[in-house]
């Protein structure tokens, strides 16, 4: 069994292998590697008897070269069983000065910045991934409302990345939080990224993630 490099997250999807490396915000997908190599331990560890693909992925500086034992390793979250429904939505008064410091942390944190950077700032400012029993509160559906209800005035609104970084600011700033999940798809390859609380996406479908695959978790 060989532990992936610090900055390598790895997750199989039926027969195939997928790899992201966070430094080089890199995605390597191995098609047909699942016969030959598992994915064990939350993930995190490839366990695999081919020479010829442990000396592959070790080039590549996607496992570590020594073998490991079986360490616990970070906890994925499972994909969303439901998505957040309110009927009610927070005074837009009421979430603008989290609003104002999400950009201001978008302006630092997130333009002109790398991949690896985004990583590492919302696991500093993480005190702990909420439970995987928890619940969005009213209030948390309430804030969730009000920022759908800006967010078609946000300027510079970008892909996923952009307003999935927003939103958990927003919740962070109004003490609250999420967990941040990256997941991807293959047929064709796609990486996408969500806020979940426990079993609940806040910004997105169920039908639009049951494609998509759980790699990272922040």
């Amino acid at each position: 069994m060989h532990s992936l490099a610090p900055q390598v997250h790895g997750v199989a999807l039926g027969a195939d292998l997928v790899f992201l490396d966070v430094e080089h915000d890199a995605y390597v997908c191995l098609a047909g590697a699942g016969a030959v190599a598992a994915m064990t331990a939350g993930e995190a560890y490839i366990d695999t008897e081919d020479d010829a693909l442990c000396v592959a992925l070790g080039d590549a500086g996607l496992i570590m070269p020594e073998r490991t034992g079986d360490p616990s390793a970070p906890r994925l979250m499972a994909p969303p069983a439901k998505a957040a429904v309110s009927r009610r939505v927070a005074p837009l008064g009421s979430v603008s000065r989290a609003l104002w410091r999400a950009h201001l942390d978008a302006a630092l944190h997130y333009h002109g910045r790398s991949f690896a950077h985004l990583v590492a700032f919302a696991a500093r400012r993480r005190r702990a991934l909420p439970s995987p029993e928890a619940r969005p509160s009213d209030r948390d559906l309430e804030i969730i409302s009000a920022f759908d209800a800006l967010w078609p005035w946000i300027p510079f609104q970008g892909r996923c990345l952009k307003r999935s970084f927003m939103l958990l600011s927003v919740l962070c700033h109004s003490r609250s939080d999420a967990a941040w999940v990256f997941g991807v798809r293959t047929y064709p390859f796609e990486a996408h990224c969500w806020l979940q609380i426990g079993e609940t996406v806040l910004d997105d479908s169920l039908d639009h993630l049951a494609a998509y695959r759980p790699l990272i978790t922040l």
